[in-house]
């Protein structure tokens, strides 16, 4: 099968399985309160009425400046299709391996063990928040983005390949059945 036509399918279904998702109010967009960037992501992405009409310049701008760190788990589930479909389609630019970055860190061998913060969180470590955070997809969703991450595994380096093969190892792959 091209390239392409995986693209493709790949596309379908990240819209198929996240045309679901309501989209949430403006107050319920950011994370944290600290600093002036949650604001002013919430405040950008606040503007669209749906995550399609987010441009491909305005997602790779936004990734590029950590909006996927700062949209907080209803946020993210409900714009991270925008980011799917905007690398599928060749547009996200540099954005990629922010968005990549954010579907994989949390379950690296490197981080997945580590405390987040410990004076803060306590003895949470980086696997519990990406569970935490993506516990809010689907099964249908978790698909998708498995589909997204095989699809992009083949157009990475060596480095971010294998990051991908151990967060698909680690907890992607685990999310595509019903009962997990």
């Amino acid at each position: 099968m091209a390239s392409d036509e995986v693209a493709e399918m790949v596309r379908v279904d990240v819209i198929r399985s996240f045309e679901v998702n309501q989209r949430p109010g403006n107050w319920a967009l950011y994370s944290r309160p600290e600093g002036l960037e949650p604001q002013q992501v919430a405040e950008e992405f606040g503007r669209l009425g749906h995550w399609n009409e987010a441009t491909a310049q305005f997602l790779s701008t936004w990734a590029r400046a950590g909006a996927l760190r700062f949209l907080n788990d209803e946020g993210l589930r409900y714009f991270l299709p925008a980011f799917c479909v905007a690398d599928l389609e060749g547009q996200l630019g540099d954005g990629d391996v922010d968005l990549v970055l954010c579907l994989t860190a949390y379950f690296s061998l490197k981080n997945r063990h580590s405390a987040v913060n410990p004076l803060r969180f306590g003895a949470r470590t980086w696997s519990d928040a990406g569970r935490h955070c993506f516990s809010t997809l689907t099964t249908d969703q978790a698909k998708a983005i498995v589909a997204y991450l095989r699809w992009k595994r083949a157009r990475v380096d060596e480095d971010a390949a294998s990051e991908i093969d151990e967060a698909l190892d680690y907890y992607w792959e685990h999310r595509t059945t019903p009962d997990t």
